[in-house]
């Protein structure tokens, strides 16, 4: 359908290698690649995230920033029109943080594809993000460009409670 997504909390096939984790991706996605071919061209996407050398590792062998890039990786091999990312910065260092705001950036401006990221980590948005729509109990409460999100009194009490208004 031309979406591809990573999870908060990574879900790559255990027993098989990132290799065939992202052939999958190829398989199943846009361009219906058969698995021998999607097999071939898998490096190409593991290059891309940092796991080039590790194509033969089983994936329950990653570190948690390892199987971040898998997902990442695999979604990107499917072809995706639409990239739905779901708090990638979670349990990540800052040098981990700042790869994956890269490579976000590098989706949106190099490669065309329409990001959708949900995050709590704002100073990875503050880097990537063109508008921000911020959530209270399911409700909107902000649908603006990100310089005006963050001044909209709401959003400052809810984010950071009463401390910000406060501060002003």
């Amino acid at each position: 359908l031309g979406i591809g997504r990573t999870y908060q909390i990574p879900r790559p096939f255990a027993e098989l290698t990132v290799r065939e984790n992202i052939a999958i991706g190829r398989t199943f996605g846009a361009s219906k690649t058969p698995l021998v071919d999607a097999m071939r061209t898998a490096d190409v996407f593991a290059r891309y995230v940092g796991l080039d050398g590790l194509l033969e590792r089983k994936a329950e062998l990653l570190s948690l920033q390892q199987k971040k890039a898998l997902e990442l990786a695999r979604a990107l091999a499917a072809e995706p029109k639409l990239l739905l990312v779901d708090e990638v910065a979670s349990g990540l260092s800052t040098v981990e943080i700042a790869t994956f705001v890269k490579h976000i950036r590098d989706i949106r401006d190099h490669y065309g594809i329409t990001v959708i990221w949900v995050e709590h980590i704002f100073s990875a948005l503050a880097q990537v993000v063109d508008r921000l729509i911020v959530l209270d109990n399911g409700a909107v409460i902000a649908d603006a460009p990100l310089a005006e999100a963050m001044r909209d009194e709401k959003v400052l009490t809810t984010y950071l409670g009463h401390a910000a208004t406060e501060a002003k």
